[in-house]
């Protein structure tokens, strides 16, 4: 059996030694010939080479470097990989460095998305890919005393401010504040979809904040109808609760001046200062505060950053990413 074993190794080693010289005499070669060679640096890495499978005569860098490449080029589909190769051969000066780099690329979102399926590892901080109408009940064990959040307020995002209304009656604890930034021109419908939900869901209206963005904030224009903007400086915040609201914030005005929008994480994101002023008046130190559209992770930030426990989530992938790398960021 020793032997067999034996044999079948040799023969192994011996096959993809073979590959390697093949794998040479092409890389020194461009068009198809590159693509050949760039294949079989992918199935030598999923026959699982070697640094001992290499020829002697190659000095360690050139060993551990061809060995990375393999094993690198092993976790790409071959589908994916064979459209790389086809975008490469379209370049007139064809060169490896492109191939490499978008196997690294891939790789590390792989890496990325993958962390996302593992807890974060801080302690009261949960952040996540969902989408609002599955979410029925909180990772975190228990109801929000608060949703701070900012959701989409134009266009398709329109109806999810009844599904807001919907998961804040499903989550929130009796007396917890729902309060979400919104817009100017569509408050009208806004409004109707809010009332329309908070019936059923056990929420009422109770006020509405400016935020003045006037010092430091960027101004955004509301089109009233083709060619005729408004130059806007503030937005609302609307502010429900369940059932009867519990007292308003002690000395906590209805207008908040911000400083400069934060977008850096997220193209829409807003002052992080505005949003730590939501967290602070309307929660108190170890509450639960959730944002149910977690885009860059301003709340979740907000939040963490002020000694609450806070949980997120966002249907994009890519925005769950960055507010986790931006905590991880924090804890550092």
């Amino acid at each position: 059996m020793k032997d067999n074993a034996a044999q079948i190794e040799s023969l192994e080693q011996h096959e993809m030694r073979q590959q390697v010289s093949a794998r040479e005499k092409n890389m020194e070669k461009a068009g198809e010939a590159f693509e050949a060679a760039m294949l079989i640096e992918r199935d030598l890495g999923l026959k699982g080479i070697k640094f001992k499978d290499l020829p002697e005569t190659w000095s360690v860098t050139r060993r551990e470097h061809l060995v990375w490449r393999a094993r690198m080029f092993k976790q790409i589909p071959e589908d994916v990989f064979a459209e790389w190769l086809k975008d490469a051969r379209r370049n007139e000066h064809l060169h490896t460095g492109y191939i490499r780099n978008k196997a690294d690329r891939f790789v590390e979102d792989k890496k990325k998305a993958s962390r996302l399926l593992e807890p974060l590892g801080i302690e009261g901080v949960e952040l996540y890919v969902a989408d609002i109408h599955n979410v029925s009940k909180l990772k975190l064990g228990k109801n929000a005393s608060a949703i701070i959040t900012d959701p989409p307020y134009e266009g398709d995002g329109l109806p999810l401010w009844a599904e807001l209304i919907n998961f804040a009656g499903r989550t929130l604890r009796d007396h917890g504040w729902l309060v979400a930034m919104s817009g100017q021109k569509y408050l009208p419908q806004t409004f109707s979809n809010m009332e329309t939900a908070a019936k059923n869901a056990g929420l009422r209206y109770v006020h509405t904040i400016a935020v003045n963005n006037a010092p430091g904030g960027i101004s955004s224009q509301v089109w009233l109808s083709e060619r005729n903007p408004v130059n806007s400086d503030w937005k609302p915040v609307i502010v429900y609760s369940k059932g009867d609201p519990q007292q308003w914030p002690e000395g906590f005005r209805d207008l908040i001046t911000s400083e400069a929008n934060d977008k850096q994480y997220h193209e829409w994101g807003q002052s992080a200062g505005v949003f730590r002023t939501l967290v602070e008046k309307f929660t108190q130190p170890k509450d639960l505060v959730v944002d149910p559209f977690l885009g860059g992770g301003t709340t979740a930030f907000a939040a963490h950053s002020l000694g609450r426990a806070t949980e997120g989530f966002d249907i994009e992938e890519k925005y769950v990413i960055t507010s986790r790398e931006r905590m991880e960021e924090c804890q550092k």
